[in-house]
């Protein structure tokens, strides 16, 4: 192979290679913290709250122009002092989701404010 190839072949490589990085791939990261959102009962469609929630946040980056987040909320603190514990309440970006309680309630939950990415790699709010 000619010297002139091998360095084509070369480029070709590393621009395949920039290219993979930029369009395809992927990168995880999850963390945790307090958020706010709306809660909309299903039995009645006046009503909403809109309280503070603990939630676990994963942002999945699509090389570097899209980025993905997903929002899992655990609990809701009510004004009274009292709070609701969601089980399996997953909601997609820019998305509302009907979403139980342990108790039963069945609430469409909106993320209005998530928590913000921790600044500090040791912060206990990184999740594994």
């Amino acid at each position: 192979m000619k010297e002139d190839q091998r360095i084509k072949l070369y480029a070709i490589g590393i621009i395949a290679l920039i290219m993979w990085f930029v369009f395809f791939h992927t990168e995880t990261q999850k963390w945790n913290g307090t958020g706010e959102v709306s809660l909309f009962p299903d039995s009645e469609s006046t009503k909403n709250y809109r309280l503070s929630a603990d939630m676990d946040i994963e942002e999945k980056r699509h090389g570097w122009f899209h980025s993905e987040y997903i929002y899992t909320v655990k609990t809701t603190t009510w004004p009274n002092g009292g709070y609701s514990t969601f089980t399996n309440c997953i909601i997609h970006e820019d998305r509302n989701q009907s979403c139980d309680t342990d108790d039963g309630k069945q609430y469409t939950v909106e993320v209005i404010r998530w928590p913000d990415m921790p600044e500090d790699e040791n912060s206990p709010n990184w999740a594994n």
